[in-house]
């Protein structure tokens, strides 16, 4: 603990600066209680991290942890029971973005308190840089019991399963660009092939109103390319897998059927089975498209 309040340059005279703070906070402990879960309550499956049933028992455990915060007894005792909550957060998977979204809640109303205590003078400033580097230590080691939980459970596994993981990560990032290299060579072919129509357009071999119909689809699958590529991209630098734009290129090329047989052809039995495809790509596409309401 030593080794972190040095890193953090967290002195003696800080900490008794932050224990100062402790009965303005205690007063102010029912408030931060009630914030707190308005403002987690906002966030995209709160009830499947924090359910009814634990709340209570949740609510003592974040009380006792805003107590300590103040107590001045950052010890070997205090880093443990900051390990153990980072290790039941990650336990439960809850994603480390709420965790430090949540530290920002209580940095924020830690210096609004502050602040309409002491006001903009130089101590409450010290106070607040004090505040910030004891808030800071505590989402270092709550955070870090992340990867700590992932390393244990890496050294959980057998010697075959690690072969496994490891060699699956690599065969993972090949098929990632092996998917980049196919959609950049297929954007190559329909450009060439966009090319192929403008050259029967001019040499009056290709009707114009077909020709042109045919290019219009040939840009929209080729606009749909380049967002998966985009995509793809993102993947790569950690983003989740979005299944909308597979279903954009979908439309795209049902969309570039049906302007080709609107001229080319009157089969009605066909047009209508198109119809029905799009509409039920459109439907699909729709309902992945929107954003879930929250109460």
């Amino acid at each position: 603990m030593e080794n972190l309040r040095y890193d953090y340059s967290l002195s003696e005279e800080e900490v008794e600066l932050v224990k100062r703070l402790k009965p303005i906070m205690l007063e102010a402990k029912n408030e931060f209680l009630e914030g707190f879960y308005a403002y987690v309550e906002r966030f995209e499956n709160s009830e499947r991290f924090l359910p009814p049933e634990v709340k209570d028992e949740h609510r003592i455990k974040l009380s006792q942890w805003f107590e300590e915060l103040f107590s001045g007894n950052y010890d070997l005792e205090y880093l443990d029971k900051l390990r153990r909550i980072g290790e039941t957060h990650a336990r439960l998977s809850v994603p480390t973005h709420y965790v430090n979204a949540s530290m920002s809640y209580v940095r924020r109303f830690l210096h609004d308190k502050v602040l309409k205590e002491l006001g903009c003078t130089p101590e409450a400033n010290r106070i607040l840089t004090a505040l910030d580097k004891l808030l800071d230590l505590n989402l270092d080691v709550m955070t870090s019991s992340y990867r700590d939980e992932e390393f244990k459970l890496f050294l959980a596994t057998g010697k075959v399963e690690r072969f496994f993981i490891e060699n699956l990560k690599k065969f993972s990032w090949f098929l990632d660009i092996f998917l980049i290299v196919s959609l950049l060579f297929s954007s190559i072919l329909i450009i060439y092939w966009i090319g192929l129509e403008l050259f029967h357009i001019f040499g009056l071999t290709l009707p114009l109103k077909e020709g042109v119909l045919s290019i219009l689809g040939s840009v929209l699958i080729l606009y749909a390319l380049s967002e998966l590529i985009n995509e793809e991209i993102k993947h790569l630098k950690g983003a989740p897998f979005n299944v909308r734009t597979f279903l954009g290129v979908a439309l795209a090329a049902v969309i570039r059927e049906i302007l080709i047989l609107s001229v080319s052809q009157t089969d009605v039995v066909k047009m209508l089975s198109m119809g029905f495809m799009l509409l039920s790509l459109g439907l699909v596409f729709w309902l992945t498209s929107r954003t879930p309401v929250k109460p």
